[in-house]
């Protein structure tokens, strides 16, 4: 198979999984967004977007969710275009705004400032999304700072074999 028939093959596989994804969030009564910022091998800057939110299948417990919805490439990390690009991808999705309670960013000031920070921003679209320091984050740095102690490099590495 030829890389471009490859690549639309990988393309239609991604568009069925983002439409049932949405389809989820659609159904759900508030999500909540999560991004990081992130470099990928050739150097490009990109946004990695997430929603949360709670999936209530039929006639079964509820389940919590966050799923990717997209790597979205970004030229100016100043926090107007990151809200910008965010919103964007949003309104592509089609997602209801209105059900948006919840944002979830690294520390940077230009993700969480509270005067023109990509939160700020984006809850003048949206009051209703809370701002919370992404927990995933807080503990990738909380494990990048332990891993200078040998006993719990040690530890982890264990536990990584296991």
């Amino acid at each position: 198979m030829s890389p471009i028939i490859q690549n639309e093959v990988i393309q239609t596989c991604s568009d069925i999984v983002t439409e049932k994804v949405i389809d989820r969030i659609s159904n759900a009564e508030c999500f909540s967004l999560l991004g990081d910022e992130t470099m990928d091998i050739s150097g490009t800057e990109q946004l990695s977007l997430c929603i949360r939110y709670v999936d209530i299948p039929d006639l079964q417990a509820p389940v919590l969710r966050e799923d990717f919805v997209g790597f979205i490439p970004i030229n100016d990390q100043s926090s107007e275009n990151l809200a910008n690009v965010i919103l964007q991808r949003c309104d592509e999705l089609n997602l209801d705004m209105t059900k948006c309670v919840g944002q979830g960013y690294d520390g940077a000031a230009n993700m969480a400032g509270h005067l023109s920070g990509v939160q700020t921003r984006i809850r003048e679209n949206c009051p209703k999304a809370r701002y919370i320091h992404c927990a995933s984050h807080r503990l990738n740095l909380t494990l990048s700072n332990v891993m200078s102690v040998p006993a719990i490099r040690n530890c982890l590495g264990v536990l990584v074999k296991l």
